[in-house]
């Protein structure tokens, strides 16, 4: 009688998750994670996709990869790990989820005067340049140093009116968030001045000063009609 000796091959199990999530600029360091029953055998890794600048360690199983803005959305990566026997390869497909945090695309006015109504209107996108407010994106106040501001969230409009112990140097600081949970929070500085630039320092001087402008248009006028004091003169005579 003889006897056979029969080696049955079981192909590697890939445990990676389905799915990974990374922010624009930040390296993606992902370990392919494969195990086989058979513990002498060395495992080789490999990747199909269509982004041209992701790395992959054969042998360790390691993609690497830094997204750009020009990435962001959604990446599928064919992962496969053999064992080195025809039928001993597994495939799976992971899932990239690249994504941004949200921006604001207006900035509050640096300059704020007392007594007077300080108003500014927020605009902002998400990754996708999607903006419309409380559906795209969602601002909160998360503190101020101003005596009185108001965020009014639905129409996203912040709003003050400055009172003099405000004057000097105050922040507002805004968080803002998308529907993916990417939060940006961003701290705004504002100066209030007690007196606006296009207030008259001294309004009795300029109140005289429009006074005589006014005489000498109307005695100019008189002068163009050739009439003064009852008098016909030529223009020549002036």
């Amino acid at each position: 009688n003889q006897s056979f000796s029969l080696n049955v091959n079981d192909i590697p199990t890939i445990s990676s998750p389905d799915s990974i999530k990374i922010m624009v600029g930040d390296t993606l360091n992902h370990r392919i994670d494969a195990s086989d029953q058979n513990q002498k055998t060395e495992l080789t890794h490999s990747i199909r996709t269509t982004i041209a600048d992701m790395y992959l360690n054969a042998n360790t199983g390691e993609i690497t990869w830094i997204p750009t803005a020009d990435d962001i959305g959604e990446h599928i990566v064919e992962v496969a790990v053999s064992d080195g026997f025809a039928t001993g390869t597994n495939m799976k497909k992971i899932t990239i989820f690249v994504s941004s945090y949200p921006k604001f695309l207006t900035f509050p006015p640096t300059e704020a005067y007392v007594n007077l109504d300080y108003i500014y209107y927020i605009s902002a996108q998400d990754a996708e340049a999607n903006k419309t407010p409380n559906e795209d994106v969602f601002v909160n106040l998360k503190n101020t140093t101003f005596s009185n501001l108001n965020l009014d969230s639905l129409s996203f409009i912040i709003s003050s009116t400055p009172v003099s112990e405000d004057i000097g140097k105050q922040t507002i600081t805004l968080q803002l968030n998308d529907k993916k949970q990417n939060l940006t929070e961003k701290t705004f500085e504002v100066l209030v001045l007690e007196t606006s630039p296009c207030e008259p320092e001294n309004t009795e001087l300029l109140e005289a000063t429009d006074k005589k402008e006014k005489k000498k248009m109307k005695r100019l006028y008189k002068i163009l009609l050739g009439v003064v004091g009852g008098v016909l003169i030529g223009v020549s005579d002036i």
